[in-house]
Order: C-alpha cells, then structure tokens, then sequence
C-alpha cells in the first residue's frame, strides 16, 4: 500500500489480523499525527518516503521494562526528571567519598545499561551509597555484586518490589525480580521511517525535552515531549534513531492487554 502527498511517498506495511488494544484514541492519533507533520517537515519540499510498519511481536521485559517510580526507605523519590537517559528520566544516588559528593545517575531502562558516573572523583571502598534528600544508605546490608564484590544498591519501585544495581562503573550487574518473573510480554510495534534531515548525535538524547526543538523560532519543541508522554501513559516506549542526511525512524512498542 502506498499513497503520495505533495511528492512524499507514503508506504504501509501493516501486519495482518492485529489485536485490537485498550488506549485513548485520541491521544494516540495525535501521536502519529504529530510524528507524521515532523516527518514532512523533515522530508521538505525535494520530496521522499515516509514508510509505516506494524505487527505483534513477542518480548522479554528485560531491555524495555522501565523504573518509574523509585523511592528510599524513607519514601524519597529517586527519579531525577532533570537529567535524562535517552530521552527518560534517570534514577540518582547520591555518593559521598572523603569530603566530596556527587550523583550518579542510573539507566531506568532493565538491562540497557547507559548509566552515567559523572563525579569527577574516584569511588572506593570507603564511598557511601545515599539518598540525595535524606541521606539515608541505599546499600543492601549483606549483600556483594556477584561480579566484581562492590556494594549493590537496593531502590524500592512503586508497587513492582526493588531494582538492585551495582554501584562499580565498571560491572553492568542489575536484578529487579518483578521484570525477571514475568516471561514473555505481547507488544504491537509500530515504525514511522522518513527519508528526511535527519537528526544531529547533539540533538538526540534532547528531542523529547520540553522546549526543544531542532526548527529554531519555527516550533514550540512541545510535540515529541507530549508524544512521550502519552506512550509513557500507556506503558508503552518510543525509540528514535537518526542520521544526518538519511532520515529518522521513531519505533513505538505498546503492550496487549493480558487475556482474562
């Protein structure tokens, strides 16, 4: 299936016999409408391919499940919506090392492993694991990383038990029980691919910021900060990958509803 519009191709390539999903229409179709504006503004007046892809697929939480809500024991939130991993909020620990003190920031994403130890100090065995507004320790008494023997730090998810993580740069150990027993989860995927401008390495990890916008004075930037938004209200996730010159392709992933 294909259709033009003002010397942009559009391709569908739609997989057959979808389920039918639980999600608010309209939000959902301000989100593909607002994906396919960016993707013609992208494109321009020389013309190109917008290409529309969907279909089921079947995947381990591990690398998509996300931590949302992560407090202390004394009901801190550990969410720091300031700095951000690809686009989503990160989990902070505050670090304490002979007089100085800093935050590391943890990927929220199970099993992707971006996490950011930006200290400007060395972390050693007598460096405390704490929560930024109470102090309290975030370290698991008894407890060593099965890999490399440093601390592993215990946060509390909302409603979803504990994420534990290794507090070593350089060990990518993580364990959350809830992701890890929960096997196989059913998705319905869909890819919006353009053959646009593309989109700088710079601008990435910044283009669902509120405000920011790679069209100067022409856009307010809130699109793709509310279009994340309400993927994240529907459990689902958004990807974008990019390429100066050769396009960008957004990939959304909303979960099917468990048959009862």
């Amino acid at each position: 299936n294909q259709l033009s519009v003002n010397k942009v191709k559009i391709v569908k390539q739609l997989g057959s016999e979808l389920p039918k999903i639980a999600v608010d229409a309209n939000q959902i179709q301000q989100v593909f409408i607002n994906l396919f504006v960016n993707a013609l503004d992208a494109i321009g007046k020389n013309g190109g391919t917008i290409t529309v892809t969907t279909k089921q697929i079947s995947l381990s939480p591990f690398g998509v499940a996300q931590v949302k809500k992560a407090t202390c024991p004394k009901r801190h939130s550990l969410i720091d919506s300031e700095f951000k991993i690809d686009g989503l909020p990160s989990l902070k620990v505050k670090v304490v090392s002979n007089g100085k003190e800093g935050l590391i920031h943890f990927d929220p994403v199970y099993g992707r492993h971006h996490n950011q130890f930006n200290l400007g100090f060395k972390i050693d065995k007598d460096s405390k694991f704490v929560c930024p507004e109470c102090n309290i320790s975030l370290v698991k008494q008894g407890v060593q990383c099965p890999i490399c023997a440093s601390p592993v730090l215990a946060l509390e998810v909302s409603g979803q038990g504990v994420y534990e993580v290794c507090s070593s740069e350089n060990s990518n150990w993580e364990r959350w029980e809830f992701v890890d027993s929960s096997g196989l989860k059913e998705y319905l995927e869909i890819k919006i691919q353009d053959t646009g401008s593309g989109i700088s390495k710079e601008d990435l990890p910044k283009i669902f910021e509120p405000f920011f916008s790679t069209k100067g004075q022409k856009g307010t930037g809130l699109g793709l900060a509310v279009i994340w938004g309400i993927i994240d209200n529907h459990n689902g996730t958004i990807n974008v990958e990019s390429e100066l010159g050769k396009g960008t392709k957004f990939t959304i992933r909303l979960p099917l509803q468990e048959q009862k």
